[in-house]
């Protein structure tokens, strides 16, 4: 199902099954499909215990964590991989998503798709304009958002990644 909300378009996994990746950047695609293969019972979303990123070397630079609070609801930056960085020009790791970028909160909608992910325990992506890139010569990112759980249930952790893509056509 594709969502449109006034901060993003976004495509939610299905509830019944998984994404079809056809079409997704093989690094984005294959990340996923990582994710999907540690949960650990059906039903269940896999926790931070159940990722090493060893197991997916060629996605580790476009790797990010957010850690989910629940009352209030908020992100805090876990880890930010070097590709992220890089294109932020700064490490946001340990950070307030709101307070190390302000201007979210003036985003009718931005967190609709983090809220949607923390509630239904499903992944999302997108494809689209870059809107954190501080270069603009990074026009577009694509990304994949799935959702972790210690306890298998309550989303208490956010895997992610993003690929960005150049006006050239080059990709990070």
């Amino acid at each position: 199902m594709t969502r449109t909300g006034t901060a993003s378009r976004w495509a939610s996994e299905p509830e019944d099954g998984a994404f079809d990746t056809a079409g997704w950047h093989e690094r984005i695609a294959d990340i996923y499909s990582h994710w999907r293969s540690i949960r650990p019972a059906a039903g269940t979303l896999p926790g931070r215990r159940h990722f090493d990123p060893v197991d997916v070397p060629a996605s580790l630079a476009s790797i990010w964590m957010l850690d989910v609070h629940h009352a209030p609801f908020r992100l805090r930056y876990r880890l930010m991989g070097t590709n992220i960085v890089r294109t932020l020009d700064e490490d946001l790791t340990g950070r307030w998503l709101e307070d190390a970028r302000p201007n979210v909160l003036r985003v009718p909608g931005y967190f609709d798709r983090y809220r949607f992910m923390v509630d239904s325990g499903r992944a999302t992506w997108r494809r689209g304009p870059a809107k954190m890139a501080k270069d603009p010569y990074w026009a577009e990112v694509e990304n994949v958002m799935m959702p972790m759980a210690g306890d298998g249930r309550h989303v208490d952790l956010l895997l992610c990644a993003t690929i960005f893509y150049g006006r050239d056509g080059q990709v990070l």
